[in-house]
């Protein structure tokens, strides 16, 4: 008996019930975008940077970021000015694709030139980061990240003073602000 009386107020209450409407189409991931410009800091070569990016495929990039910095050093008889200039290419593979913030992990190289007056010097070098790069469908983009680098022992001397860099492993950082396009 109690099973028909809940059958008898169910039935009617299901006959006037309105279907589901369909939900949204989902909505698509921002269209992946390829090539790139940007500011970029770090990875052994200076706060004075550009950064040219390529992402020819999902979950992979191509970093190239050239560094300037100007030097003074000081000597007995005043201060001489270097500068370093260095080119710094690099692999990235990133957890996500698409324009979605993402981990990611880059390894690349490290060239580098000195000069000192007169005197002049080369080093190279590699390293190897985890980090974060936040994205936004506009194609604006945040990178930051940290791990090791190594550059190679160089120096530049002139006839008063010395400037040396690398010759050890070193904790990276890098930072970045891009912008994609394309």
């Amino acid at each position: 008996m109690f099973r028909t009386t809940l059958l008898a107020l169910l039935v009617p209450a299901l006959a006037y019930a309105q279907p589901m409407e369909p939900s949204a189409p989902p909505v698509p991931p921002a269209q992946q975008k390829m090539f790139g410009v940007g500011y970029k800091a770090g990875n052994g070569v200076g706060f004075l940077g550009a950064d040219l990016l390529f992402d020819p495929i999902p979950h992979f990039g191509l970093d190239l970021q050239a560094n300037f910095m100007p030097m003074t050093v000081a000597t007995p008889t005043g201060n001489e000015t270097g500068t370093i200039w260095a080119v710094a290419p690099a692999v990235h593979g990133y957890l996500f694709d698409g324009q979605r913030s993402t981990p990611y992990l880059s390894v690349g190289m490290v060239y580098a030139h000195l000069a000192l007056e007169s005197a002049t010097a080369s080093v190279t070098g590699t390293f190897a980061n985890v980090g974060y790069e936040w994205k936004w469908a506009s194609g604006l983009g945040i990178e930051l990240g940290a791990g090791v680098g190594y550059i190679t022992h160089g120096e530049a001397m002139s006839a008063t003073s010395k400037i040396e860099i690398g010759g050890t492993v070193n904790p990276n950082i890098e930072l970045g602000f891009r912008y994609l396009f394309l």
